[in-house]
């Protein structure tokens, strides 16, 4: 898919530096650097996903150039949509992780 996208922006020469990964740093066709974070499903759209706290402080600290790729109905029927900036901004995040510790 990144490779696609690459290759439709009219610089193919650079495919081989896109890596499929769930999350990559590349650049624009433009020039500007892009963040992106890909999170896939096979259910619906609106279905949950989990997100690390090291990626929602990069899309705070990279706000403008992060973009979160999120693949739904995978198996049957793929679909994409795009979220861009900030994930406290544009989803609710509710924490589910925790830190043990011996006591």
């Amino acid at each position: 898919m990144n490779r696609a996208a690459v290759a439709i922006g009219g610089r193919e020469g650079i495919t081989g530096l896109v890596y499929l990964t769930s999350g990559c740093f590349c650049d624009t066709t433009d020039g500007r650097d892009r963040f992106i974070e890909v999170k896939t499903t096979a259910y619906g759209k609106q279905v949950p996903f989990f997100v690390s706290q090291n990626e929602v402080m990069v899309s705070q600290n990279y706000s403008d150039h992060y973009h979160l790729y999120r693949v739904f109905r995978f198996r049957d029927d793929p679909r994409l949509f795009t979220l861009t900036g900030a994930l406290n901004q544009i989803c609710n995040l509710s924490p589910v992780q925790f830190v043990a510790r011996i006591a």
